[in-house]
């Protein structure tokens, strides 16, 4: 997939030296396509573990295919992206869930918010981000079982 708008406001997040990862995420009633021209939404986003914000999987079995966006007319073809994801500084709460969260906590001692929330759930480290434009939707990835 390419957006050079989206990518364009993603690049701008990463020139702040902030650190990224390749991670899953799954769109499951949203068609991909929406995605690809308009970027993940928070807007759109359910209130999770960790808030409302937008999730994505360090392991694909997580996303896939609990998550993924089921292809129609297709059988058993499931769709889910492997998007870029600004983490930055994060702060790892491991297990320990909070779904009143709308941004990351503040950095103790200063003012600033941490960049995004590292989880753990069903088997896979999860990270949150809060901001639209810590995220690039980069590859769709489609798949059969």
């Amino acid at each position: 997939m390419q957006n050079i708008e989206l990518w364009r406001k993603f690049k701008l997040e990463i020139r702040k030296g902030l650190t990224t990862h390749s991670l899953w995420h799954g769109t499951r009633g949203c068609d991909p396509e929406t995605v690809c021209k308009k970027g993940l939404n928070i807007n759109y986003s359910n209130v999770g573990m960790w808030g409302k914000g937008i999730y994505f999987a360090v392991n694909a079995n997580y996303s896939c295919p609990n998550y993924s966006h089921i292809v129609p007319n297709a059988y058993q073809t499931y769709e889910v992206f492997l998007a870029d994801v600004v983490t930055g500084n994060y702060i790892d709460t491991k297990t320990k869930n909070d779904p009143n969260l709308r941004e990351p906590p503040i950095i103790p001692g200063t003012t600033n918010h941490y960049d995004a929330v590292k989880g753990h759930t069903a088997g896979s480290d999860i990270f949150i981000v809060y901001k639209n434009e810590s995220t690039y939707p980069g590859l769709l990835v489609r798949y059969s079982i």
